[in-house]
């Protein structure tokens, strides 16, 4: 098996604290790009509530100022100081009133609370006639909400008199409908839902262009509502669609706005930032893999230089040096690596040097043997000539003498010839 080699491992290294970083953070990242989103979903709900209020105080200025205005006009006054004025006469006398007025509802009533007459569109009279309770309640100066045929409307009621007489009230209304909505939660930027006593008077999702509210989705609004426990935006969890909701009272009356943003884009907007996220931490170990791979080269391109330096050094190749390229401790590695070859190429010359001298010493002392060997060989064979001529002759007598003679010639011919002193 092979061994995992330096790079190979600075790589792993790096890529396994990529990995772990990447780890740590997500979660961090994603935990606070999910605080910034309910933050700015709340931040518009909120942007949304004050834009409404503002919008609320310019339409009661509005609609008092004109009530006002109206109520001290010449026509009406005239027309109701009128002793039992018919209905046509005082519907001819505030036409013109309502037309320059641009409300949606004009009533007429007297002292006693009858209705004299109404204008309320193109087309003339409202439809539902109020009954005397009803206006009754609206005696003195008034502005709040106010259902009235069915509808609801923000209505002012003013006192119309001359001197110190009272004549009567002049009351104008804006209708909160669908038209009313759909402005709103357009100059607000947020779904809104207009809502009295828990009944809903009227929706828009005109900010963000969905489909109308469902009746279980508007019960999930309305239960998180009585929920909460402040004035701040809360959850609407529904078993769909999820909602963040926010409640402004509207008028006097009990009407409020339910400012509601749908979690739906939320979570796709979510769900691509944490894609965008993971993208990018993919990105940052590829990075970080190309980094490793860089810094490991670096690395490991001299350790490799020293590494074939020595192999071909162990092959006998000392004339091999590394180029010293850094400061650093792999230059200082090189420079001590070079050093001990100079001091291992020293070291063989003078032991090549030695073994030529040493071989120059055997070669004289093998010559001088060899010499000493062959005086020593003719010696031996100068002595050995009378030995065997000696041998010959006492061969030779023990055949021919007699016994006797030839056991003493024998016992003397043994001791001949005389040692040499040298053998």
């Amino acid at each position: 098996m092979k061994t995992p080699t330096i790079r190979f491992k600075l790589c792993l290294g790096m890529l396994c604290l990529s990995l772990a970083v990447i780890c740590l953070c997500l979660p961090v990242l994603d935990h606070v790009v999910e605080d910034l989103i309910g933050e700015e979903v709340e931040s518009s709900l909120e942007t949304g509530r004050g834009a409404l209020q503002e919008l609320l105080q310019l339409r009661w200025n509005l609609i008092v100022w004109q009530g006002h205005a109206m109520a001290q006009s010449p026509p009406l006054r005239t027309a109701m100081n009128i002793p039992d004025v018919d209905e046509a006469t005082l519907y001819q006398a505030v036409r013109p009133l309502y037309d320059a007025a641009h409300a949606d509802l004009m009533l007429i009533v007297d002292p006693e609370g009858r209705l004299l007459t109404e204008v309320s569109g193109p087309g003339g009279h409202a439809k539902g006639v109020p009954t005397g309770a009803d206006l009754l309640v609206l005696m003195g100066e008034y502005d709040g909400l106010w259902v009235y045929g069915g509808e609801s409307y923000e209505i002012v009621a003013v006192p119309v008199s001359i001197e110190d007489r009272h004549l009567g009230h002049l009351i104008l209304g804006n209708r909160l409908d669908a038209g009313a909505a759909d402005y709103i939660s357009l100059l607000t930027g947020n779904d809104i839902i207009i809502a009295a006593d828990g009944v809903t008077m009227a929706q828009s999702r005109a900010a963000s262009g969905d489909a109308a509210f469902e009746s279980q989705d508007i019960a999930v609004i309305q239960t998180a509502l009585a929920d909460r426990t402040q004035s701040d935006a809360v959850l609407a969890a529904g078993d769909t669609e999820s909602f963040m909701v926010l409640q402004t009272q509207m008028a006097e009356g009990g009407a409020s706005v339910v400012f509601v943003r749908s979690l739906t884009d939320v979570d796709a907007k979510l769900s691509g930032i944490r894609k965008w996220i993971l993208a990018g931490g993919a990105g940052l170990v590829a990075l970080s893999l190309l980094f490793s791979l860089s810094i490991s080269g670096r690395i490991t391109r001299p350790v490799r230089t020293l590494r074939d330096a020595a192999e071909q050094i162990r092959r006998g190749g000392l004339e091999k040096r590394v180029a010293i390229e850094s400061t650093d401790e792999v230059g200082e590695l090189a420079r001590s690596f070079n050093a001990m070859v100079d001091e291992l190429a020293a070291a063989q010359g003078e032991l090549t040097e030695a073994n030529r001298t040493l071989e120059v010493h055997v070669d004289e002392r093998t010559a001088d043997l060899a010499t000493a060997n062959r005086n020593l060989a003719a010696s031996w064979r100068s002595a050995a000539l009378p030995r065997r001529r000696a041998a010959t002759l006492r061969v030779s007598w023990r055949r021919s003498a007699p016994a006797p003679c030839a056991r003493i010639a024998c016992a003397h011919w043994e001791k001949w010839p005389p040692a040499s002193p040298t053998s």
